[in-house]
């Protein structure tokens, strides 16, 4: 058994569970639609972190050769997993009576939600630079990174519920844009090792091609 197959078999795991926990929820609150509306912000809020956190999934395979048996690197993949696994959890309400609307629930908790997304992928960004910086003419970083990360922290402010729906249709776009290789590999992803198109590696929305 390899380190990264040590270590991504209990990370795995728990990415694995966070996928689960928000399939099990949604599931629910379609169960309860007719008592309790289910609107279009919850809804777009779990695709966002679902969409997330297979890109960090993907995104821990693309660094294989740089994870070894440590405790820090255990100590960080668990804490990294546990942080999607809770904001995960405060996607959908934990019972049903307690809200009447998803939509409600939505604006009491989406500080929580997105706030834990921006510190794994801000953190993991901020590692990612100490390897290399990117340019300032590498114009396909900065298309991956500031439709990213500009949405993700605007959404910690912001209380319109259309602006809000515009912030998550351009946040999963550019990710799904990047995920699915659909635009051109930047020179950055292309140094640190994690474009799709680069040592048949894959990348992640923290750190686009």
């Amino acid at each position: 058994m390899t380190d990264f197959e040590f270590l991504f078999s209990v990370f795995g795991l728990l990415i694995g569970l966070t996928f689960v926990e928000i399939a099990i929820k949604f599931a629910d609150a379609i169960d309860a639609h007719s008592r309790r509306p289910i609107g279009v912000l919850t809804p777009l809020l779990a695709l966002f972190v679902m969409v997330d956190v297979a890109g960090y999934w993907l995104f821990s395979w693309s660094i294989r050769d740089l994870l070894h048996v440590r405790w820090r690197t255990v100590f960080i993949g668990l804490t990294v997993a546990l942080i999607y696994y809770l904001s995960a959890s405060m996607i959908f309400p934990r019972t049903e009576g307690e809200w009447k609307a998803l939509d409600e629930h939505y604006w009491a908790r989406k500080r929580l939600v997105i706030g834990g997304i921006v510190l794994v992928e801000g953190a993991t960004m901020a590692w990612q630079l100490t390897r290399a910086v990117p340019a300032l003419d590498d114009y396909w970083f900065w298309f991956y990174q500031l439709p990213y990360y500009i949405p993700m922290i605007a959404l910690l402010f912001t209380r319109s519920r259309r602006v809000d729906i515009g912030l998550f249709i351009v946040l999963i776009g550019v990710q799904l844009i990047s995920d699915f290789d659909l635009g051109p590999s930047s020179r950055w992803g292309e140094q640190v090792g994690i474009s799709l198109g680069y040592e048949a590696s894959t990348s992640a929305p923290a750190a686009p091609r």
